[in-house]
């Protein structure tokens, strides 16, 4: 595995990557010796502490965990409004608010976001949604954030 060497660091290719690695005879105190790492795109390649750019996939899953866990909790949320009332969860298909009847639009069922930006309140009829709905989203999606740093952690 050849490269150039830049004070002590080894730069190169792996996997068609471009990484940067430490020799382990670094003049450089200032970067820890740490192993294989991405090298970030930009010229200023040690800007960035090297502990946060090892952890950037780390926390795309973490927060890709945390929106499937927000999206779940939207789902168990309905489930939650709709089975004591003896509706069905796939009929009517689509998601409605519950005091003036009309269908959500896309842009009203991003979970969580959409509770924050209405302010708790249908977008039409401005009837008030519990917050029960924004704290089982959140809940969700927290042990769905959680359960991925668990997971990479484990790895």
């Amino acid at each position: 595995m050849g490269g150039v060497c830049l004070n002590g660091k080894q730069k190169g290719q792996i996997g068609g990557s471009n990484v940067v690695w430490d020799d382990g005879n670094a003049g450089n105190t200032a970067q820890p010796a740490s192993g294989f790492r991405e090298s970030p795109p930009s010229a200023i390649v040690y800007a960035v502490p090297e502990f946060i750019w090892g952890m950037s996939d780390s926390i795309s899953w973490i927060v890709v965990g945390g929106i499937v866990g927000a999206i779940l909790g939207s789902f168990i949320d309905c489930a939650r409004y709709r089975l004591p009332r003896g509706i069905s969860l796939h009929r009517p298909a689509h998601s409605y608010c519950a005091s003036c009847g009309l269908p959500l639009t896309p842009i009203d069922l991003v979970p969580i976001v959409s509770w924050l930006c209405l302010g708790g309140r249908c977008r039409r009829c401005k009837a008030p949604i519990g917050i029960v709905s924004l704290l089982v989203e959140f809940i969700s999606a927290s042990i769905g954030a959680l359960l991925m740093f668990w997971l990479i952690a484990e790895h």
